[in-house]
């Protein structure tokens, strides 16, 4: 339940960084699902491994796997909001080291 609660919550705030940005948000609610499900599947596997197969073992996985997959949904939300902000960078810095040639365009 907590888990829904979670994955609606970065939906929602990918949707609204994306429309800044005015860029499409499937790619990137398609990768939070991603890595949220592969974070989780991952500490699943890597716990069991570890510790067993024992009730308590998934019960006491299941707190570090979902701040795993926490971890991974604010990685995905801090990758889109740096998304544009480089290509703006490179093209300020190509104006700088082209002015002269760009002149006559202004």
């Amino acid at each position: 339940m907590l888990e829904i609660f979670f994955i609606f919550h970065f939906i929602k705030k990918i949707k609204g960084i994306a429309f800044e940005k005015s860029i499409s948000s499937a790619k990137w609610i398609a990768l939070l699902l991603f890595s949220w499900f592969g974070a989780e599947f991952s500490v699943f596997i890597i716990g069991i491994l570890i510790l067993g197969q024992e009730d308590m073992t998934l019960l006491i996985l299941m707190i570090p796997a979902l701040a795993a997959a926490y971890f991974s949904a604010t990685l995905v939300v801090k990758k889109l909001k740096a998304e544009n902000d480089d290509s703006e960078l490179e093209l300020d810095e190509f104006v700088k080291q082209n002015d002269d040639d760009l002149k006559h365009f202004r």
